[in-house]
């Protein structure tokens, strides 16, 4: 979608109020962060990584790359990394070509003016020595893992557009893609090829194939850490919640495609016990959403979480 940009005059106090606004958001992250480095040192030492709002792996520009089959160019996010890898170049050595850039920060701190008019929403992303101007990424999950990117194009006069990516397990990709990425970044043909086995099986199960502990709900690690905590849940076999209480797990049941019944039981403040359950979809061993309301939770390594959160959620 292309955004004219006249209208730049009837949308410039809401641009004001999101440049002031996000430069207070960014002033209050960085306080959260001093706090917590003040009450407990090892939280502080262990500066959380940059982490965005959606799943490590390989992706497609719907605009420009149709299908996961028809593909020769993929956007990939892995792990603090973001890139692309490009099969098929007749003028190069190899036939390919990649380009990864480290995430460095992740906020609207530094964001051009005019960009932040567009940006509502989405999550920036800044790579290398960037401190201001245009971003390297602008991202906004969508459903069934896939996401859309604030794009630019032009000079004298810049559009902005709304991009659609589509998430490409690694078995649907060609052949020579795959070639290509396992020689230029292995851990993506290693680790994306294990996310793509769909789980067929059904009844009960201990646990589904999902990593064990903290996970952010609806954005990236840091900016839930920086947030306090409060978009941080946990879970296991035995518990599931956040600050505001936990279930009891009761089981898990595998329903086939990835997808996981919950039984659950809570106590409310009376002492009575409810039981019920909600369905989990595994999108990777990092990530799920619930079926029911959309909300995604995104796996956070035990070191990203200060001691005081820890604390917080028992």
């Amino acid at each position: 979608m292309t955004v004219s940009r006249a209208m730049s005059l009837s949308i410039a106090v809401i641009a004001a109020a999101l440049a002031a606004c996000s430069s207070g958001s960014d002033a209050k992250e960085e306080g959260k962060q001093a706090d917590r480095g003040a009450v407990g040192g090892t939280a502080a030492a262990a500066k959380p990584a940059p982490v965005l709002p959606i799943a490590h792996g390989i992706y497609i520009d719907e605009m420009q790359q149709r299908t996961c089959g028809e593909a020769s160019r993929v956007f990939v996010y892995d792990g603090g990394e973001i890139g692309e890898i490009v099969s098929g170049i007749s003028n190069s050595a190899n036939g390919a070509f990649s380009s990864f850039d480290k995430i460095t920060r992740i906020g609207a701190k530094g964001l051009d003016s005019e960009y932040a008019q567009y940006a509502g929403g989405y999550t920036i992303a800044w790579t290398g020595g960037q401190m201001e101007g245009f971003p390297t990424l602008a991202v906004k999950p969508g459903k069934a893992g896939d996401f859309t990117r604030l794009t630019t194009s032009g000079n004298t006069i810049i559009s902005f557009d709304e991009t659609p990516y589509k998430r490409c397990q690694f078995a649907q990709l060609s052949r020579a893609l795959q070639s290509t990425i396992r020689a230029e970044r292995a851990s993506l043909a290693s680790s994306v090829g294990t996310a793509a086995l769909v789980s067929t099986a059904t009844g009960k199960i201990a646990f589904p194939p999902l990593e064990k502990g903290y996970y952010a709900i609806n954005m990236g690690c840091a900016q839930a850490v920086a947030d306090g905590g409060d978009m941080i849940a946990y879970l296991d076999e035995k518990r599931f919640g956040s600050w505001d209480g936990f279930t009891q797990i009761q089981g898990f049941e595998s329903l086939g495609a990835n997808r996981y019944r919950v039984t659950d039981r809570s106590q409310d403040e009376n002492g009575k016990w409810t039981s019920g359950s909600f369905v989990i979809v595994v999108k990777d061993r990092t990530s799920f959403v619930r079926e029911e309301d959309g909300i995604r939770h995104t796996f956070c390594p035990a070191n990203q979480i200060p001691a005081s959160i820890k604390q917080d959620l028992g």
